[in-house]
């Protein structure tokens, strides 16, 4: 009972240290941007598990605590039976590439697009999008900051498997020995997260550098991974209205992935039974389907090599209220997978002896953007901003893997192109009634052989509520409807499964987006909270099944239609903050 004590005492005491670490910030509830100082603390190896739990409609979820397994994420319900239901990552402008590409701790804010905004991403927008935007620059004298943080992971449950007691009283066979086999596979492991980072500014040079290091480990033996992160930034300003910018990161990660096939033979293993020989040899009884546990992290391993490198340079120009700003970026993303298993052991498992796959993603881009500044007509105010880019990616896997004695080898390239043309106009009449328009054009190599564009528009309309009735002061009114889609881009690849869409005549998966609610937001004020009603629609679902034979049989599945009611709530409590 004194251990206990103790341990609440230590956690209300690094408790409060936190809250006088990070002043609290104003919250605001209608725009779904989370800065760093508001992410989940901890052990967290994810993006989406630093935003988990924060956001209504973003759905977050993992099973276990494998450190190598990513965050599965639902944004406002499932959207497509075809591809991948998680959403669109956008980091400092390049729009999907890995989350890989950038360490956790140089994250300075995350924002959760999931209904009319994504419109501005069109083909690749419709299971929302989390755009990131990593830390920015300091004026001043070099400034270092170094973090490190520990944890200690350890299984916590008590698992309800029968001893060797219970075990024999139940009529089992008595073996001689006496196995815990959930202990004997796993183990309580440190994380070790390394950051240093440097920043400041010398005449019209502001720089950044940022130096990363991670090692985790899951709570099975051997598994986890290493990973090393560098950042640089650098920001050079010409005169006062024009700069050029740079941005580069490379990150290298070896992981050891294990099997869970580990704790499947655990948790039915005999308790009776030895881990080993006498002689030494790995004990395996001959039973159909029941195979030794250790036996998994002893003769078998599987593995990954990762390697993501990105290059940027933008350059940008102010006219006054008006900004131009002409962007390049690379991106390079290159896997490799080995798995290998002993046959000695593994003989009778059904897998292969060896496989092993390599892929290579590359994209680079180029876009330009003008945004004009206020423009007033009388009480009318209005903000335009046009848009155009062009993006290029490309996919190459390589497979090798024995089956039956057999090398079997097998390739796969694909690559596609993405116009677009975008157009956005921001009209404000004076503090009353705020609407955006938003129109996008992609013309893509991707799409159907009938259909090679598409557009995506969008409206919002946000009524203050305040100006007519002034009981309801700082409440607003807000409607907004806008689609997005969704596009497989290798078509070729999605053969190899049960289901894939590659329909010629409808251009992609669209997704329609409607909401409707209520906000509350003051300046100054402790709580604010916003209450919306909204449907999602995702249209235009084909797919094509093999049937018989040869034969395949297209089945429409038509439309998938989510809705409900999301809230969203904070309050500030503003203690112990710092000066």
């Amino acid at each position: 009972m004194g251990k206990h004590i103790q341990v609440l005492l230590i956690m209300a005491l690094l408790f409060l240290v936190n809250l006088s670490s990070y002043a609290f910030q104003e919250r605001d509830s209608t725009e779904l941007v989370l800065q760093d100082s508001l992410f989940n603390r901890g052990n967290e190896q994810d993006v989406l598990g630093l935003v988990s739990g924060n956001w209504s409609g973003l759905l977050v979820s993992k099973a276990g605590s494998d450190p190598n397994r990513p965050f599965d994420a639902l944004v406002r319900g499932v959207g497509t039976v075809v591809n991948s239901q998680s959403p669109l990552i956008v980091i400092d402008g390049l729009v999907g590439v890995s989350q890989s590409m950038i360490d956790l701790n140089n994250i300075e804010s995350i924002r959760l697009l999931k209904g009319y905004e994504t419109t501005k991403y069109g083909m690749q927008g419709a299971n929302g999008v989390l755009e990131i935007t990593t830390k920015g620059f300091k004026k001043g004298e070099l400034q270092l900051d170094f973090n490190q943080s520990l944890y200690l992971e350890n299984r916590v449950y008590k698992d309800r498997v029968l001893e060797r007691e219970a075990f024999l009283a139940e009529g089992g066979n008595d073996l001689g020995a006496n196995s815990n086999w959930i202990d004997i596979i796993t183990e309580a492991k440190v994380s070790n997260i390394s950051n240093l980072t440097a920043r400041g500014s010398t005449g019209k040079l502001e720089y950044l550098g940022a130096t990363n290091f991670r090692l985790a480990n899951g709570i099975l033996r051997e598994t986890g991974f290493e990973q090393y992160n560098f950042l640089a930034k650098l920001k050079l300003s010409l005169s006062e209205s024009l700069s050029i910018n740079y941005g580069g990161s490379t990150t290298q990660k070896n992981a050891e992935l294990g099997y869970d096939h580990a704790f499947k033979q655990a948790y039915k293993a005999n308790p009776t039974q030895s881990v080993y020989f006498e002689s030494g040899y790995l004990f395996q009884a001959i039973a159909f389907e029941y195979l030794n546990p250790v036996g998994f992290i002893d003769f078998a391993g599987r593995e990954t090599e990762q390697k993501v490198i990105t290059q940027s340079l933008s350059v940008q120009k102010q006219f006054g209220a008006s900004s131009l700003s002409l962007n390049a970026a690379y991106f390079n993303e290159g896997s490799n997978y080995y798995e290998t298993i002993d046959p000695t052991f593994f003989y009778y498992w059904g897998r292969n002896y060896f496989d092993a796959n390599a892929s290579s993603r590359s994209q680079y881009s180029v876009n330009a953007e003008f945004s004009v500044g206020s423009l007033s007509l009388g009480s009318l105010e209005l903000k335009e901003v046009v848009r155009s880019g062009f993006l290029k990616r490309k996919f190459d896997y390589l497979s090798r893997r024995i089956s039956n004695y057999t090398l079997v080898e097998s390739t796969d390239a694909d690559t596609i192109s993405l116009y677009n043309f975008d157009v956005g106009l921001t009209a404000k009449l004076k503090e009353v009634l705020s609407t955006e328009f938003y129109l996008r054009y992609e013309n893509s190599s991707a799409l159907g052989e009938n259909k090679q564009s598409a557009l995506f528009p969008s409206v919002s309309l946000q009524f203050n509520m305040g100006s007519v009735f002034s009981r309801l002061k700082h409440f607003k009114l807000n409607a907004s409807h806008g689609a997005s889609g969704l596009t497989i881009y290798d078509e070729d690849l999605n053969t190899t499964s049960n289901n894939f869409l590659y329909n010629q005549d409808l251009s992609h998966e669209r997704s329609l987006n409607s909401d409707i609610g209520f906000s509350y937001q003051a300046t100054g004020q402790a709580l604010t909270f916003s209450i919306t009603r909204y449907k999602r629609v995702s249209k235009d679902i084909l797919i094509r099944n093999p049937a018989f034979g040869s034969s395949l049989q297209y089945e429409n599945l038509g439309e998938i239609e989510n809705s409900g009611w999301e809230l969203e709530a904070a309050y500030d409590f503003k203690i112990l903050r710092r000066p």
